[in-house]
């Protein structure tokens, strides 16, 4: 790579960082939006698509009272919590001979998003109690925790239809892996491929932590914008319907992808993976399917949380048990450095180190890639000095 093509790389990834994915103040054209003031409740937004929900024209929404509006009122909100993130569903907003929208009612920081979409039902019912079901048993070893990926995979596969199923597991350093997947014949694999992390930037990952799903039916679909100039942007961060970013629409497009739909994997309260879904052509979930998955991956989360907290507790059960067989051996050396030398390679194995290294006033024992001596004192030297942390 050169200078050049480096430099524009950088750039790039410092852009998708920085860019403000929660005020794009445009949504995805498989819904429409109003936004409404939180004190006022009066409309400050509408989606220029609000006419094709709800027969009501945008421009004509503008400034209007809640009240005004024939199919939602401030009594319906009522119901609704008042901490940000929180959601309400309002089904049947509109129902006549031409459609049956359903509405999604989300708390803002400042305002109150609501998200109209169509009422759509799946060609077959979800049968979740049997997708669920073998996700409750958590798994006991590595060949349990495969099939365990697959059974999380395989469900996700029979609900939303989507050609590849993936489980990309996030590293220490934010860079992911595909650590399974469920495929349709012919589809090619992602298996084992590793991708840096700027591929799925923070501010996008901090989305995921607040959000159950993100879907984008249509990758090649134009966004909707918000109309409403006069106020500032509404933050969406818990907008389903929030407009993608232009750099991951073009990731897809160089993927090949039509649709997507991502649910993220929480473990121990951090962002622990995501299944990601890709197809071809355009695929849009209904919300039941949306939540079903949502439902199994929280299923898979806990059973994976117990899974590795039992490996924890293994792996600290048998370093307990080491480690008493180590200072029993100490023991039976009157000279505490003369029984670390004898012991020096168990503890070095004991803690998954490559070298040992111990001073005690002058005397020192070393053992495996350890420092040197003079290398040694440097490190003492350090912590004596620099090192504001509890060792």
């Amino acid at each position: 790579m050169t200078d050049y093509e480096t430099t524009a790389l950088a750039i790039l990834v410092q852009g998708c960082e920085s860019e403000q994915l929660h005020l794009s103040c445009a949504i995805q054209p498989f819904g429409a939006m109003l936004v409404v003031d939180g004190e006022s409740h009066r409309i400050t937004h509408a989606s220029a698509n609000l006419e094709e929900f709800v027969g009501l024209p945008a421009a004509a929404s503008l400034g209007r009272a809640i009240d005004e509006i024939p199919w939602l009122s401030a009594h319906a909100l009522s119901r609704l919590p008042a901490a940000a993130g929180m959601t309400l569903n309002l089904a049947d907003v509109i129902k006549n001979s031409q459609a049956r929208v359903d509405a999604l009612v989300i708390r803002g920081q400042a305002s109150i998003l609501i998200e109209l979409e169509r009422n759509s039902v799946p060609a077959e019912p979800i049968t979740l109690h049997n997708l669920q079901r073998p996700l409750m048993t958590a798994p006991r070893d590595a060949n349990e925790v495969a099939d365990y990926h697959q059974l999380l995979l395989q469900a996700f596969r029979d609900i939303t239809g989507f050609e590849r199923i993936m489980l990309y597991r996030f590293q220490e350093d934010w860079s992911g892996e595909v650590i399974a997947e469920a495929t349709a014949a012919n589809a090619g694999s992602y298996l084992g491929l590793r991708f840096p992390a700027s591929d799925i930037p923070a501010i996008a990952r901090n989305l995921y932590m607040k959000n159950p799903s993100r879907m984008i039916p249509d990758a090649t679909a134009a966004p909707v914008p918000l109309l409403g100039g006069d106020h500032e942007a509404p933050d969406m961060t818990w907008s389903d319907l929030r407009s993608v970013s232009p750099v991951h629409l073009q990731y897809l497009a160089n993927m090949g992808v039509g649709a997507s739909f991502s649910v993220p994997v929480r473990v121990a309260g951090k962002l622990w993976a995501l299944v990601a879904c890709h197809h071809v052509a355009k695929r849009t979930l209904s919300p039941d399917q949306r939540n079903a998955c949502v439902t199994l991956a929280s299923a898979y989360a806990l059973g994976m949380t117990s899974h590795i907290a039992s490996r924890r507790l293994q792996m600290m059960d048998s370093l307990e048990r080491r480690i008493d067989g180590i200072l029993a051996a100490l023991a039976d050396h009157p000279d505490p450095l003369d029984g670390i030398e004898a012991n020096a390679q168990a503890l070095i194995e004991v803690l998954s180190a490559r070298g040992f290294a111990m001073a005690v006033g002058n005397d020192v024992v070393i053992a495996g890639d350890g420092p040197d001596v003079e290398g040694l004192g440097l490190l003492d030297r350090w912590f004596l000095n620099e090192c504001k942390e509890t060792v």
